[in-house]
């Protein structure tokens, strides 16, 4: 069994302008996403 996890993420504005090349401001908060994987 494998268990992996990683911070949570939101994007204060420019989530979709990072398409076009403009810049973005993300910003790491304290939810986390956590995955377990069982063969």
């Amino acid at each position: 069994m494998t268990t992996s996890s990683a911070p949570g993420k939101v994007y204060l504005f420019g989530e979709h302008a990072v398409v076009y090349g403009e810049p973005a401001v993300p910003c790491a908060i304290e939810r986390r996403a956590r995955v377990t994987v069982d063969p």
